[in-house]
């Protein structure tokens, strides 16, 4: 696959998580903390996706070192936004320096007992993200605030017109 379809992925990506940063933040915080629909609450949702992107996308960028901090250190939306937003920022950045040949490039995270390609883990943060993310969207309308349409094509055709 070409560089601009990771780019275009990985930016995606940053868009959806931060449509769901933003209507977290309508929700009353004492709510994100309520577990809405058995799959734990908001909050620990959000920090799971956010540990995700840090660790498998710390490690595409060579980056070995995984945060020491925990994720739920992160005990408030705001420090949790803080965080996330600029390891998404350093996501896409690094997918958009990118060429063919670097997608291929084996990495060992060091949790692993196995190598996996950049191409696979941006794949997987991306599927994480959007498995997760449409559990959170739930819960968050659950609590009265829709996070809306995240879906790629959507995204897409936002970008065409300039306004994602």
């Amino acid at each position: 696959m070409p560089p601009a379809y990771f780019e275009t992925l990985m930016r995606h990506h940053a868009w959806a998580v931060q449509r769901l940063l933003d209507t977290a933040a309508l929700v009353a915080p004492a709510q994100l903390e309520t577990d809405v629909l058995g799959q734990g609450t908001v909050l620990t949702s959000l920090r799971h996706v956010a540990d995700v992107d840090q660790s498998w996308g710390r490690t595409a960028q060579g980056r070995l070192s995984y945060d020491a901090r925990r994720m739920d250190e992160f005990v408030d939306l705001p420090s949790l936004r803080a965080f996330w937003l600029a390891e998404d920022v350093r996501l896409v950045d690094f997918a958009c320096s990118l060429s063919p040949a670097n997608l291929d490039l084996d990495v060992q995270p060091p949790w692993k007992k196995q190598p996996y390609a950049i191409w696979q883990i941006l794949s997987h943060i991306c599927n994480h993200r959007a498995e997760h993310g449409n559990q959170i969207g739930w819960q968050l309308t659950t609590l009265g605030h829709s996070p809306g349409e995240m879906g790629f094509m959507g995204f897409v055709d936002l970008q065409r017109r300039g306004v994602a």
